[in-house]
């Protein structure tokens, strides 16, 4: 009985928060612990990132490149869809794309889902030491 009630009681107490923050229980994550100027496949068909986690160890700033291409891509020559700076020995926190408190809206991908890490925006060169990142997909 009492495992009844528990349930019962978590059940009412999470559903106004799963009816909230639903989009993000079906999500995959894909832990890329070495992220450098290679790009890096998140999914190889249109698709949307939720979320990123990145951690810079670097004494300088990265620069984390998404791209919408199902083609290869060559960090420095295809222009990514868009860049975000992670400070030095700084990281995005869990949260950055559509979850509370973040900086944009989910980015959705009409191609593929790939990313790389650099120097620069749009830059070729990779930071001194792979940014360690995982992204929350689907």
């Amino acid at each position: 009985m009492n495992r009844v009630r528990t349930w019962l009681l978590a059940t009412l107490l999470l559903l106004p928060f799963s009816a909230a923050f639903g989009q993000f229980y079906d999500a995959l994550e894909l832990p890329i612990p070495q992220l450098t100027n290679s790009a890096q496949t998140i999914r190889s068909t249109p698709g949307v990132v939720l979320y990123y986690n990145c951690y810079n160890p670097n004494t300088t700033t990265a620069w984390l490149q998404f791209y919408d291409t199902a083609s290869a891509v060559t960090v420095g020559t295809t222009t990514p869809t868009f860049s975000v700076a992670i400070g030095p020995n700084g990281a995005t926190g869990p949260s950055s794309m559509g979850k509370p408190g973040s900086v944009s809206t989910t980015y959705s991908a009409t191609n593929a889902l790939q990313v790389a890490a650099t120097t620069t925006a749009t830059g070729a060169t990779g930071p001194t030491t792979p940014l360690s990142c995982a992204f929350g997909y689907r």
